[in-house]
């Protein structure tokens, strides 16, 4: 088997995150690098650990996703650009237009009745191959 694939989960909602921790877990191809509940401690685990995929929710305990999105496109020294899954309960299409500008690759409504961490690794498995991979 080849190399895990890395994923940050930034989620401050601790039953989801459990819920997400857990099935990834499972897992084979991914590895959860960690769980973390705010913009700070997540753009520090991008920086040192270049996850492949981060999993993001707009609504933090500290900073909020937007803000981490926007720090992530911007930094000019990651070791990997990751793919970046949004996971929110915010629907308005201002919010949803801005995320696809920053260039999240997919939104997960919180509210949709499919919602959970299996129609999330369902999307990544199908991508996989078009992932970033660490440069080292």
């Amino acid at each position: 088997m080849g190399t895990k694939i890395k994923l940050l989960l930034v989620e401050d909602d601790q039953p989801t995150a459990d819920e997400f921790a857990s099935f990834f877990a499972k897992l084979p191809s991914f590895h959860m690098l960690e769980v973390v509940d705010g913009a700070t401690a997540a753009f520090r685990i991008i920086v040192k650990d270049a996850p492949s995929i981060v999993i993001v929710d707009i609504s933090l305990r500290e900073g909020d996703g937007i803000e981490l999105i926007e720090n992530i496109v911007s930094a000019k020294d990651l070791q990997v650009s990751p793919c970046i899954i949004v996971i929110t309960a915010i629907t308005t299409d201002a919010i949803h237009n801005k995320l696809y500008e920053l260039g999240v690759s997919y939104i997960f409504g919180k509210d949709e009745p499919d919602f959970g961490p299996g129609s999330i690794a369902e999307y990544l498995i199908e991508i996989q191959d078009s992932l970033p991979h660490n440069k080292g």
